[in-house]
Parts: structure tokens; C-alpha cells; sequence
């Protein structure tokens, strides 16, 4: 059966920025094609940017530590069973990155027109912010429509390889035109980079994932913090790659698991589980503090409790590392870049007796580096190891997010197994 997205969820949300690091937000009409110049596109460019961020409210922390079990929820785990395809929030996560994906085209299809060095970087952020937004999708959904281009035609949901490829494909196209860095809230060479890391690492492709995963390393433009608390007070510090600018309130999610001026009713909506809080971190460990907090008997999460204005992380230095230590294994010399982080925290190096060892020691390290930055769910999809970890995974089929009703009622897509 042929499938499709219609139109009418990739509602085109614009909102015009300032040309600034702080881009300061207010919201305009809806635009096409026809209405931008030239001129508009540092300003459009800017608010491609803002919706992604937007994108990412729904599910930055809650759905993969949620349904990687590194929380607990008033009545246990958070199996993605217990999600249904009517659910809105699951809706929200579908139509928010089909929102930037839409709005991503618009200044692709825009800045295209033009020439130079300005028009370049417009060219990269959108590619890049369009890559992104379906590594989130293929990562939760699996195949999914494909937009190289807006269209109000049927569009066939894509295979999975299919969805990975244009991916790939993306960040070529921004890696050709990439700026060289300037801020973490813009896109960049080592964001690309970081991205092309991690995807490669998604799909297998080692040799490629430590490749560029070295290659921002070796700008040595990211360094470790001396204070692990710093990434989290300091718009990310030394160690953030790219971020997206977040104001006060933006991620007002966050409050629900944060101590920090607020007292939950009745406790905080979801809690790292008790086991994690007690034997996760290794005595002395200084990410400990930083990642938990026990607040008047309460466990929360305190990763993001103090400045609620930091940058959406997207990717910091610490992931380069452990892609890296990965991707070269044991024998490779994937030990280097493993104790760099261990040494970077203060902590005591690695040893390892062989392959099955050391990989067991950067899944713990990125479990704890990476914790509440949504990483583990999918770090144990892409590994094979959610059937046997995860308590309410029992096949692969329990990996998936639902399809959104609305899209296979109204656009016929299929829906995933299990649902």
C-alpha cells in the first residue's frame, strides 16, 4: 500500500530572530518561498534555528533515558508500549521535527538562489538542521516520508537504510559549505563533524564514526571543564560543540525532575531510579553531584536545576571521545581516548583484559558522561542490547515509537509493528 505525510502537518511555524548570539525571538506570519529576498535570509536563517529548538521540547530528556530506564515513573519504568498512537505528546515529537524539516526547505530552497560566503553557511544550517531533525525521527520511528524538497503530493514513508542515506547525504552537502566555528549556537565544520560521527556510529560504519569523530578532536577547540558542573552553568563551556539557544521557560520540562527553586506536588513527575542514584557513579566521581541530588528525601535530577538558560545540548566534546574510544576498540587503541575523559573528570584510567571488557566500560562511561541527554535508550538499540536489558523490550518491534494516529488515519502511513 502506498503511504504518504500529508501536507497539513508540516505547518510552517516562522519565527523571526535577531541576527545575535542571544536570538531574541518574536513571532511573524507565515511566509512562502515568494515572500523572501536575499535579504531576509541571515534573519529566516536565525529562525530555523528557533523551531528546532522548539522541536526538541516534547522529548529532549524524557523518552530515551525515560525508555532506557535510567528513570522511574510513579508506577515503575516507562515501557514505549505504554505510549499510544493517539497520544499528543507523540504527535507533538512527529509534526515539531516535520516543522523544521519544512522550515529547513524553505531556506534551502531560498538561499539556493543566491552566492557567497553568507549564502554558504544559510545553505549548511539548513542541510544540517534537516539531517538532524530526521536522525531524531529514524531513531525513534525508523523509515519515515522524506522531504528533499516541500510538496503538498503523497510522499512514500522510506526504508530505514533509505532514511539513514538521506541523512548522510545532508550532511555532505552542509559539511561542502560549512563555516568554520564561530559560537555553539551556530552551525559549524565540528558540528557537522560531530554529527557525521555519530551517525556513522549509529550504522556500524567505525572506521568512519572514529574518523570524524577525531576530526574534532584534533581542532582543539573543545577542551574539558576543570569543574564537570561548569557544562551545565556556563552555556556548556569548553565542551559544547553546538547548542540551541534556550531562554528562561523554554524547557520548562526540566522543573519536574529539578530541585532547584521548585517543590513538585506530591514528588517529581519521573526520578532516576534509586539503584542508578546509589551505584551508577564510583566514590568520588565529581559527575555524581552534578547529575543527582537528594532534595528533602526527594531523588531528582540536577543536571539542569541552576541555570535553566543553558544551551539545548546537542553535542559536547565528552561524545567525540567516547564514539571514538568505540568505534577503534580495544585492540585499535580505543583506550586513549576512553581515559582521556576518565582523566579529564579526575578519575583513575581504564584497564581492560579484551574486547567484550572494554566495550562493557564505554557503555558504563557514556551512561554516566551522557546521562539525562538522551543517549541510552538508543545507545542499547544500536548495540543489540535492549532485548536483554530493558524489562519491557522483549523484541525489536519494542524499539519503535508508534506512528502518529492522525498520520495513518489521514495520510495512510503504515504503522509500526506492536501497535
Amino acid at each position: 500500500m502506498k503511504t504518504y505525510i500529508k501536507a497539513a502537518t508540516l505547518l510552517m511555524v516562522l519565527l523571526i530572530v535577531g541576527c545575535s548570539e542571544e536570538l531574541n525571538v518574536f513571532p511573524e506570519d507565515s511566509l512562502s518561498t515568494s515572500d523572501l529576498s536575499e535579504s531576509d535570509i541571515p534573519t529566516f536563517e536565525n529562525g530555523v534555528y528557533e523551531n528546532l529548538k522548539d522541536a526538541f521540547i516534547p522529548f529532549y530528556i524524557l523518552d530515551f533515558d525515560g525508555f532506557g530506564e535510567n528513570f522511574q515513573y510513579p508506577f515503575g519504568p516507562a515501557p514505549l508500549q505504554n505510549i499510544l498512537p493517539t497520544d499528543g505528546g507523540l504527535f507533538d515529537i512527529w509534526s515539531g521535527l516535520y516543522s523544521a524539516i519544512f522550515n529547513a526547505n524553505v531556506l534551502l530552497e531560498v538561499a539556493s538562489q543566491y552566492e557567497g560566503e553568507e549564502i554558504d553557511r544559510a545553505l549548511a544550517t539548513g542541510y544540517f538542521v534537516r539531517a538532524y531533525s530526521y536522525y531524531n525521527l529514524v531513531t525513534r520511528f525508523g523509515g519515515v516520508p522524506l522531504l528533499p524538497q516541500n510538496s503538498t503530493q503523497p510522499v512514500p514513508r522510506a526504508s530505514e537504510a533509505e532514511t539513514w542515506d538521506f541523512i548522510l547525504n545532508d550532511l555532505g552537502q552542509a559539511l561542502q559549505r560549512a563555516p568554520n566555528f564561530s559560537s555553539p549556537l551556530f552551525v559549524s565544520e565540528p558540528a557537522i563533524n560531530a554529527l557525521l560521527a555519530r551517525t556513522h556510529l549509529a550504522l556500524g560504519n567505525m572506521d568512519q564514526a572514529a574518523s570524524f569523530a577525531q576530526s574534532v578532536i584534533a581542532t582543539n577547540r573543545f577542551s574539558f571543564e576543570e569543574q564537570y558542573a561548569d557544562v551545565f552553568l556556563n552555556d556548556g563551556g569548553s565542551e559544547l560543540i553546538f547548542g540551541l539557544s534556550n531562554f528562561e521557560g523554554d524547557l520548562e520540562i526540566w522543573r519536574a525532575a529539578n530541585a532547584t527553586d521548585f517543590v513538585p506536588p506530591g514528588g517529581a513527575s519521573f526520578t532516576p531510579r534509586q539503584d542508578l542514584f546509589d551505584t551508577l557513579f564510583e566514590t568520588g566521581d565529581p559527575r555524581r553531584e552534578v547529575t543527582f541530588i537528594d532534595f528533602n528525601g526527594q531523588l531528582m535530577l540536577n543536571k539542569y536545576s541552576v541555570n535553566q538558560t543553558i544551551p539545548v545540548l546537542v553535542s559536547r566534546i565528552s561524545e567525540m571521545y567516547l564514539i571514538r574510544a568505540e568505534a577503534l576498540g580495544l585492540n585499535g587503541g580505543g583506550l586513549q581516548p576512553l581515559n582521556a575523559i576518565r582523566i579529564g573528570r579526575g578519575l583513575t584510567e581504564f584497564s581492560a583484559n579484551d574486547e567484550s571488557e572494554f566495550q562493557e566500560l564505554v557503555a558504563l562511561e557514556r551512561r554516566r558522561e551522557l546521562f539525562s541527554e538522551g543517549f541510552h535508550f538508543y545507545d542499547l538499540v544500536r548495540t543489540g542490547r535492549a532485548v536483554e536489558e530493558l524489562q519491557f523490550v522483549t523484541d525489536i518491534n519494542g524499539t519503535r515509537l508508534p506512528i502518529p494516529q492522525q498520520e495513518v488515519d489521514l495520510a495512510g502511513l503504515e504503522q509500526n509493528p506492536g501497535y
